[in-house]
């Protein structure tokens, strides 16, 4: 039966604490693809306050033959009861139901509640429009039908891993007004690949985690931007789990320059899956409010809940959220297994140790179908059944609804009116510390108003009340200057600027941005779009200028101003601001004065080089962006030598690459002229005499009107429009030359042009033009100063001079028709960018620049640190690759330290900070003797590190030199097989590895571990403390990805076209062994035409896994590769259909990891650390049940739609850890060692 009039229905959920805070998003989703699927629909939600009356009204006025109703399992019998509410009324309806109740109960809720004809298991859209369009209810995936007397599932439905292909909802039949708060809800992601034992995630929404694109995200709030809502929620627990993903999301707010947006995460996000490059991101695209799940204060109650996190990582994620003004709320559960009394107030203590907006403390509801709840029904804890509590109690109230012997229902009772009054207080104080410095004492009598219970329920319900109360909050406590990000009392820096946009704008910004961490940034500025809305979310003190003017009072005022913010340097950006900078150190001799021309566009003396002349003296240092400005600046003689230094603009030069840009998007002026087919030449700039543009549409005029595919395409504005339009109109070119106004996005413009035309008379250093050279654009630029130094000519780009036009023309048409000069050009214009107009290398010049004002501030920002880098060249072990990924990853991403690599043979290879561009040398003799570098460590090295003077020390293996000074010290355990496998280990490294471990892990300040297994091994053997210890999971290089074409490798290397691949050393350990039975097994199950590859070199007792070979018959069938090149191993897990990994033990295990990456399906065992990695995207087997491994090899390689699914959540999985993470997790280790030392 076809459904051609749906009423979607979300119930009221009588007594519940929250009221309607916000329209539902999922039936908003489901409206969204009725409505885009024409079926015609209407909306009621009776949590906006409707009655029953009102739905019966809607049931006779709309008459809907189905209706959906959105079933949550708090107070799931009262939408019962409206569903036969609803039968009473007309028996006729049919009624679908979904929601987390029926993905949970299934047929179960079906058979309690005789009115639901229908459920929807899980995802809906696709099962709603499948079952309105009258398909057979069997044939139906993800449905709960009735037949026969009996409820009957049709199956599970696939999840849709591209998110983007359900639009996001528009609510146009909600009653937005009627919500109890201003607020948009947006789900960016679903689905969630941890395993609380709380949360019945697994049957609600699904584990496999799924993501929306930041784009589509962006377009979502921009949507909603646009209709008036600036209150907008992330709802999904997992925003931040893919860290690139937020990056691009913050990126692309930050271009759209909303104001006054306010962006939240109001449903607990992973506090050990933010950082604070992650977090000052999101605090300048308008994040404002965060909420972490914490859960507990005690480390034994989160492993008993299964949450995995580190309470460490935690509270350093809490602190520099707090650190950046962020309105923090913290979630915490009271009842979970292993919970006392005493735990309770763990994290009672916990809440209050931190400036933290509120904390939630939520009675644990055991939900069915969880495995607490398995627990709790096991052993008989529940002091109620699921019908009575979950229809009677919630997580917001203080009766417990389960009990243990070691916490009683008194105990449990008192623990929760406990966390009660906690909360008011922390509420309390949180209230008037925000508002105190505006109402001072009155602060208290208004925070004693905002946590009476009355007013707590009223806001939860009342819209009126709650929307003008935020209003009121926000006014009174943000209309005092923002608050910095960065704290500093070193050294307080003025940037001055005369605009609000350009290059310039963008190099100071991004000084202010990125050195926050070193110095105090204020900035004098005009208040105009785009920088000076960027510089408040940065957090950085303005103060208004007028826009390319001087005036005398603001001068004065500025003046004080600096007095009073105790400037110590001013940096002036451009001729304006330079007026107001060196006059400022007329009235301050103390000041210090940078100043940053941003190109000299004059060729001999006029007024304004005699003012720059005059002004010299007044400045202590003049930055130059580029060599051909040094030189115009020294010829002028308006600076000299001693005082000039040449910092190039620098910018990021990002990897990402767009592929199929539709460029109607960008060039929607355009459309019915612009394809994707038509050859588009691109120029950005402000529009200004300098930049010469009447110029390139005169000459390119004939040229544009001669070919019809070919466009010239302009992004900026200014005071030459109209001579620009008007240059337009003269030659004709309203079709061919089209003027998109300012470009807020920068990236989507570059990738959409085919060539990009710099005409410009003179520049400092083209930003634009590096932008587009960045992105791999092919330039073709006047032959003058500043493009000169940028673009190398017939390498990187195409010159030209601006007294021979035809020239331009002709390079423009070189490049639209010889596609392989465009190729060569566009490879080098990238790599010269990346090699030599790094971002960091200009910010790290630009500090040292200010340090040399103030000398003894080097010492105390510069901290030297040493790393033990003997294993860095040896990448074939474990140790290496770790030594080798987290030097190239912290130097890639951290330019604050100076770093000392020590390796045998180099006495030491030192980094200063912010050194990225420099590589680390191989060592001149490499110790591959495990004796001679054990000397080395304990004598050599030593000597090395008290000479450099280090003020921390870290040792990428467990062995810290018995002799070593430098405190503090981290040492990194990766396991501790030689403790927990004795038998399977050469017995010297044992006694040495167990000896200088106990010694080591005694003296080590902070011990880092590669996986929560290998703490709990820690702390059981050796019984150190839990706080001491850290744990930093490792990477995967990106170049473990899947390979389309290895054919080639696997004739080179006489590899099968069938095999199973095991890479790991080969002894006791690795259970090889198990593995060559295991294979045998599988070949008499008719397998015989795959072939075991093992790679690795031998190790201790390897004869044993020949042996065992032979034995089997089988040495035809199983290769032995050796040691396999490392830049070969992505090809070879390529190669393979299955990876098998039956270790006994691991302190992480890279190789699955890897072979994930690869897209290959991997069985390995459900010891040690290999759950962690591996998660549910592989299958884990007991090492040691040979049956078991043979079957689950058997059961992955006939079933094809299972290797798919295991080949595409490997790849998923292995994105959660990349080499980056690990070096910022140990840098933010370095940072609260150095601070506590300090």
């Amino acid at each position: 039966m076809k459904y051609k009039k749906v009423l979607l229905l979300f119930p009221d959920y009588a007594g519940g604490y929250f009221g309607a805070l916000r329209p539902p998003a999922g039936i908003g989703y489901l409206a969204q693809i009725l409505q885009e699927n024409r079926v015609e629909y209407d909306i009621l939600d009776l949590a906006t306050g409707r009655n029953l009356s009102i739905l019966r009204a809607k049931i006779l006025s709309f008459k809907p033959d189905l209706v959906a109703i959105s079933l949550m399992s708090f107070m799931y019998k009262r939408s019962y009861y409206i569903i036969n509410y609803m039968k009473d009324i007309s028996s006729g309806i049919t009624v679908v139901a979904g929601g987390p109740h029926i993905s949970t109960l299934r047929e179960k809720a079906l058979e309690e509640c005789k009115g639901i004809d229908y459920g929807i298991v899980q995802e809906g859209e696709y099962t709603m429009l499948d079952l309105c369009s009258g398909l057979d209810e069997e044939s139906v995936p993800g449905l709960l039908y009735r037949k026969d007397g009996k409820v009957n599932f049709a199956g599970p439905r696939p999840f849709e891993k591209e998110l983007d292909k359900f639009s996001f909802p528009r609510f146009e039949k909600f009653p937005l007004g009627k919500y109890v708060t201003e607020e948009i809800g947006i789900v960016s992601s679903r689905g969630c690949p941890f395993n609380c034992t709380y949360c019945p995630v697994k049957t609600s929404i699904g584990q496999q985690y799924r993501i929306r694109s930041a784009e589509s995200i962006v377009d979502e709030i921009t949507y909603w931007y646009n209709r008036g809502f600036k209150q907008i929620s992330i709802l999904d627990d997992n925003f931040t789990l893919d860290k690139e993903r937020v990056f691009k999301i913050c990126d692309s707010i930050c271009r759209k320059d909303f104001k006054d947006i306010e962006l939240n995460c109001n449903n607990g996000i992973r506090a050990d899956r933010v950082d604070r490059e992650m977090l000052s991101a999101m605090k300048l695209a308008g994040f404002k409010y965060f909420a972490f799940g914490i859960e507990s204060g005690n480390e034994q109650i989160l492993k008993n809940i299964k949450k995995s996190q580190d309470l460490v990582v935690m509270e350093n994620a809490l602190k520099i959220a707090i650190e950046l003004d962020f309105t923090v709320t913290l979630f915490f559960i009271v009842g979970a297994p292993g919970e006392n009394l005493s735990t309770v107030k763990e994290s009672i203590a916990l809440a209050k140790k931190y400036q933290i907006f509120d904390a939630r403390f939520y009675n644990l509801i055991p939900f069915p179908a969880t495995e607490l709840y398995e627990w709790a029904k096991n052993n008989k804890y529940l002091i109620m059944y699921p019908e009575e509590y979950l229809n009677n109690s919630s997580h917001w109230d203080f009766k417990p609804v389960f009990a243990t012997p070691d916490f009683p229902t008194e105990e449990r009772a008192k623990a929760l009116e406990l966390t009660r009054q906690a909360r008011k207080e922390i509420r309390h104080d949180a209230m008037k510390r925000k508002l105190w410095g505006k109402l001072g004492p009155l602060s208290g009598i208004i925070a004693n108003f905002y946590i009476n219970d009355w007013v707590q329920t009223q806001l939860m319900h009342n819209s009126l009340l709650r929307r003008n109360l935020k209003r009121l909050y926000t006014k009174i406590s943000f209309s005092s200057p923002v608050k910095p990000l960065q704290k500093s009392s070193k050294l307080n820096i003025l940037i001055i600027s005369s605009r609000s946009e350009g290059g310039g704008a963008e190099q100071f910004f991004n000084i202010m941005a990125k050195l926050g961490d070193f110095f105090k940034f204020f900035c004098a500025i005009p208040d105009h779009p785009p920088y000076y809305e960027k510089i408040i979310h940065e957090g950085i003190t303005p103060f208004k200028l007028p826009y390319r003017n001087f005036k005398i009072l603001t001068f004065l005022a500025l003046s004080r101003w600096v007095k009073a913010n105790n400037i110590t340097i001013v940096h002036s950006h451009g001729g304006g601001a330079g007026i107001y900078s060196r006059l400022l150190k007329l009235l301050n001799t103390k000041l210090k004065v940078v100043h940053t021309f941003h190109g000299i566009h004059s060729r001999s003396i006029n007024r304004k080089v005699i003012i720059e002349l005059l002004l010299k003296n007044l400045t202590d240092k003049f930055i130059f962006v580029s060599k051909s400005e040094r030189q115009i600046g020294l010829r002028l003689g308006i600076s000299t030598s001693s005082k000039c230094v040449l910092i190039e603009n620098g910018i990021h030069a990002g990897s990402e690459v767009y592929n199929d840009i539709d460029r109607c998007s960008v060039l929607q002026f355009a459309r019915e002229h612009v394809t994707n087919e038509s050859f588009v030449i691109g120029m950005l700039s402000r529009f200004d005499r300098i930049k010469n543009i009447p110029y390139a549409i005169k000459t390119l005029s004939n040229y544009l009107k001669s070919h019809d595919d070919v466009f010239l395409v302009i992004g900026g504005d200014g005071d030459e429009r109209r001579e620009i339009e008007r240059t337009i109109g003269k030659y004709d070119l309203r079709n061919k030359v089209i003027l998109l106004g300012l470009i807020k996005d920068i990236k989507h413009f570059f990738l959409t042009i085919d060539v990009y035309l710099n005409t410009s008379l003179g520049e400092g250093l083209s930003f634009s033009t590096m932008e587009a050279m960045a992105y791999g654009k092919p330039v073709v630029a006047s032959a003058v100063y500043g493009n000169t130094d940028v673009v190398d000519d017939n390498k990187t780009g195409l010159l030209f001079p601006l007294n021979t036009p035809s020239l331009l023309v002709e390079r423009v048409r070189t490049l639209k028709k010889d596609q392989k000069i465009y190729d060569y050009l566009s490879k080098n214009a990238s790599k010269s960018i990346k090699e030599h107009f790094n971002l960091d290398r200009m910010l790290n010049e630009t500090k040292e620049l200010y340090l040399t004002f103030t000398p003894g501030l080097r010492k105390s920002i510069n901290m030297q640190i040493g790393i033990n880098a003997s294993k860095v060249c040896d990448v074939t072990t474990g140790v290496g690759r770790y030594t080798y990924n987290l030097r190239k990853s912290i130097l890639r991403t951290n330019g604050k330290n100076n770093y000392h690599f020590y390796v045998p043979g180099n006495v030491s290879n030192f980094i200063e900070a912010g050194g990225s561009e420099i590589q680390l040398g191989n060592p001149e003799t490499a110790i591959q003797n495990n004796t001679l570098r054990i000397l080395w460590e304990q004598t050599f090295l030593p000597v090395y590190s008290r000479r450099d003077k280090l003020d921390l020390f870290h040792y990428t293996d467990h062995a810290l030199s018995l002799v070593q000074t430098t405190r503090p010290t981290i040492i990194t355990v990766h396991d501790i097989a030689y403790v927990r496998f004795p038998n399977l280990l050469n017995k010297s490294r044992q006694f040495y590895k167990k000896k200088i471990l106990r010694i080591s892990m005694q003296r080590a300040d902070i011990i880092v571990a590669d996986s929560f297994s290998t703490k709990r091994d820690i702390i059981e053997y050796y019984g150190v403390k839990e706080k001491k210890i850290r744990v930093v999971h490792l990477g995967v290089e990106s170049r473990f990805r899947p390979i389309c074409n290895v054919e080639e490798y696997r004739l080179k290397n006489n590899l099968p076209s069938k095999m199973i691949l095991n890479v790991g050393t080969l002894e006791p350990r690795k259970n090889v062994v198990s593995l060559i039975r295991a294979f045998k097994k599988l070949r008499k199950e008719g397998f015989k035409d795959y072939k075991l590859v093992i790679a690795g070199s031998k190790g201790w007792l390897y004869e044993d896994i020949f042996r065992e070979v032979g034995h089997s018959g089988l040495q035809q069938e199983i290769l032995f590769l050796g040691v396999v090149k490392d830049e070969d191993l992505p090809l070879l897990y390529n190669c393979a259909d299955l990876f098998v990994y039956p270790t006994l033990y691991e302190g992480f295990g890279l190789p699955p990891l890897e072979a994930m990456a690869c897209g290959v399906p991997v069985i390995t065992s459900d010891t040690s650390s290999l759950p962690e990695v591996v998660g549910d995207a592989g299958i884990l087997v007991d090492p040691t049940d040979i049956n078991s491994l043979c079957e689950s090899m058997y059961i992955v390689l006939k079933d094809k739609e299972l290797w798919n699914r295991m080949s595409s959540m490997g790849r998923e999985r292995s994105r959660l850890f990349s080499w980056d993470k690990t070096a910022a997790k140990i840098l933010e280790i370095y940072d609260e060692i150095l601070a506590n030392n300090n």
